[in-house]
């Protein structure tokens, strides 16, 4: 009788530890599987943000590479305008020495 009260006295000792092994595995999981989704989170925002501003940068770049192609068009016909006048100017249009 005593042994088998000291066999049982064992088994439940051993209960009594494995069950407390498992419960730190399982709080240690459950905080894993928390620290797990609260850095997905962050990814995630931090690839919104990433996401959002590059899509912010590519419009400004768009903006003003059209603001530059219109200057440079603007440029280009005061230019030609410019050398046209200076052309017409420099020539008379009616030399004196034409007509006789």
């Amino acid at each position: 009788m005593a042994q088998i009260m000291s066999t049982r006295k064992a088994v439940e000792q051993a209960t009594r530890k494995s069950l407390q092994e498992m419960n730190v595995q399982v709080t240690d999981a459950h905080a894993a599987q928390n620290r797990a989704e609260r850095e997905a989170n962050s990814l995630k925002d931090s690839l919104k943000s990433l996401r959002e501003v590059w899509t912010r940068e590519v419009k400004d770049v768009k903006d003003t590479m059209k603001q530059t192609e219109e200057k440079s068009k603007i440029d280009i016909v005061a230019a030609v305008s410019t050398g046209l006048a200076s052309l017409t100017i420099g020539r008379d249009p009616c030399p004196a020495d034409s007509t006789g």
